[in-house]
């Protein structure tokens, strides 16, 4: 993109160069500053899960509307909200529209509580470099799974925390990360 950011010797010189660069503007030979740049492709197979969540909760929904229970059907409308949004998140990753991604998925790291979105929210942040969010968004997995329990998930998410800290230089926390 070409912004005309020099010093003029006078107004009839800015006018020149601004004219030069509308004509080149309306005639496309000027980059497309909108077009996205590079795209962050997350997993197949954690579109999948959300797909199949957004399913499940549109099924309770239904399931849900013939019976008398308002505060179910909004907190699973809710729950269907962000799995929307998460969707949206990951397509608009998808096609390099990366800040309106980021946008998105900042929100669902701080408003949701379902561990699939906050998997997808991490896969995001640390395939863009966002090391931080990324590791927030594990760690808030953590907090919401029983590490006590020993799932896979959460044998995974302690791997991916460790990976985190081994990236940025932490070895003795990415082995406490990796022996977890």
């Amino acid at each position: 993109h070409q912004v005309p950011y020099q010093y003029f010797d006078g107004e009839a010189g800015y006018r020149n160069e601004l004219d030069r660069y509308l004509r080149a503007y309306a005639q496309g030979e000027l980059d497309d500053t909108y077009a996205p740049k590079d795209a962050v492709v997350l997993p197949a197979t954690a579109l999948a899960e959300i797909d199949k969540a957004l399913a499940e909760a549109e099924q309770e929904i239904s399931a849900a509307a013939g019976n008398d229970a308002d505060a179910a059907r909004a907190r699973l409308g809710y729950e269907k909200l962000q799995l929307q949004m998460a969707k949206e998140a990951a397509g608009l990753a998808n096609q390099g529209r990366l800040e309106y991604a980021r946008e998105k998925f900042s929100r669902l790291l701080t408003e949701s509580v379902d561990v699939g979105i906050l998997a997808l929210t991490h896969e995001f942040f640390d395939r863009s470099g966002d090391l931080d969010s990324a590791a927030e968004a594990l760690k808030k997995w953590l907090s919401l799974s029983d590490p006590e329990q020993g799932s896979e998930e959460t044998a995974q998410a302690y791997d991916k925390l460790g990976i985190i800290y081994w990236t940025r230089g932490d070895f003795e926390r990415a082995e406490e990360m990796h022996q977890k």
